[in-house]
């Protein structure tokens, strides 16, 4: 059960989440599969009002529309296109995301990872560097830390290595979630000077209710 603070924090990212997304659709730019995912989000953490608004939201979109444009080979029966766009079912969204723990995060990043992640994640540093061969190793490397709980570390050791800018993006973002995951005092504050919006701020709110933010967190997609 999310604290008074996470659960605060949680409906304030998700109200403003559902209001971009209205905003976006008025103005004709709503990404769609942001659309779905934060109906899903919203039935996670109990919010069956902005589900409401969600499915408002999509009803004049079709599935045809929700991959136009989209560089995909998959082809859709007429039928198909043709149907409103819906949200995940709660069954859905439970397998996206389900609840987890310390003790999940780590066995997950340790299947995810590299050989780099799993001497980070068994205290070994200092191989975990040496067996680090490309920027994305190294990010995988500074995210172990972080799923660990050394935050302080995990910042200081992504900013000594070579990495790209966006690279530390992602670490400084990991580092967040794994501050609203385990409900760190400053959580908040971190939140609000963050000023993530679209598919990070749903991330957070997921974080926040203590769920498994994206398949393979907390490693990029892809």
């Amino acid at each position: 059960m999310p604290s008074l603070d996470a659960r605060t924090a949680i409906d304030q990212q998700m109200q403003r989440a559902v209001e971009a997304l209205e905003e976006a659709t008025r103005t004709q730019t709503v990404n769609l599969l942001l659309a779905r995912m934060a109906g899903g989000v919203a039935g996670l953490v109990g919010r069956p009002d902005l589900v409401d608004r969600i499915k408002k939201l999509l009803s004049g979109f079709t599935y045809g529309d929700l991959l136009s444009g989209a560089i995909t080979n998959l082809g859709l029966p007429t039928e198909r296109a043709e149907r409103t766009v819906e949200i995940p079912s709660t069954e859905e969204a439970e397998r996206d995301h389900p609840k987890v723990g310390d003790a999940f995060i780590l066995v997950h990043a340790r299947f995810h990872g590299g050989e780099g992640t799993r001497s980070s994640l068994a205290g070994d540093l200092d191989s975990a560097t040496r067996l680090a061969k490309s920027p994305q190793d190294l990010e995988e490397v500074a995210c172990s830390l972080a799923v660990m709980g050394e935050l302080d570390l995990a910042t200081k050791w992504a900013l000594a290595q070579p990495v790209p800018l966006t690279t530390l993006s992602h670490v400084k973002f990991i580092i967040l979630l794994e501050r609203c995951r385990r409900n760190l005092p400053g959580f908040a504050n971190e939140i609000r000077r963050a000023g993530y919006r679209d598919w990070e701020q749903l991330h957070i709110v997921l974080a926040l209710a203590g769920r498994l933010p994206w398949l393979g967190y907390p490693f990029r997609d892809g």
